[in-house]
């Protein structure tokens, strides 16, 4: 058990340092566009690859930053309806929902990773100005869904855990 509380530890860690991450990509992503548009505008000289770094930084963020807002269950989801019932339902639902969204996002981490492992063996480039492998843009998905599994897996134990302990009431 305290092999898995240290892992907890680090991965909570991890998932800080990702948010900070997302956030500076966000500085960069705005600094980018505000350099990009100043220059076209006013000096003629636009910056080509601006469009798709920030486009590449945009959803990095994203992807950084899922497990992280789950993790905080600062997430979209129907507080109105699911208030409405008592704790131990409540609970049971959330058991549930987590246990859904676990096998959900174990499934897309598996078939992002697929897709990232043939983009990688095909050798496959993005036909854009950067021409950056495909599989690096896919792998940071797939690193996302993985820790987004990994937090569903711990949402649904804690989820479980306290509808066992409404039960017990």
């Amino acid at each position: 058990m305290k092999f898995l509380r240290t892992l907890g530890i680090i991965f909570d860690g991890t998932m800080e340092v990702m948010a900070y991450l997302a956030g500076i990509f966000l500085v960069i992503v705005m600094l980018l566009i505000t350099v990009a548009v100043g220059l076209r505008y006013l000096f003629h000289r636009p910056i080509g690859w601006s469009i798709e770094i920030s486009q590449y930084m945009l959803v990095f963020m994203g992807f950084l930053v899922i497990a992280w807002v789950l993790r905080r269950e600062e997430h979209v989801k129907m507080d109105i309806i699911i208030q409405a019932f008592n704790q131990t339902t409540q609970a049971l639902i959330n058991s549930i929902t987590s246990a859904i969204n676990t096998a959900a996002s174990i499934i897309l981490t598996f078939f992002a990773a697929k897709v990232t492992w043939d983009l990688y063996q095909s050798d496959y480039f993005t036909p854009t100005i950067l021409m950056v492998p495909k599989c690096i843009f896919i792998a940071v998905i797939t690193f996302g869904f993985f820790t987004l599994s990994i937090q569903f897996i711990r949402r649904t134990y804690n989820s479980v855990k306290g509808w066992r302990s409404q039960q017990n009431k």
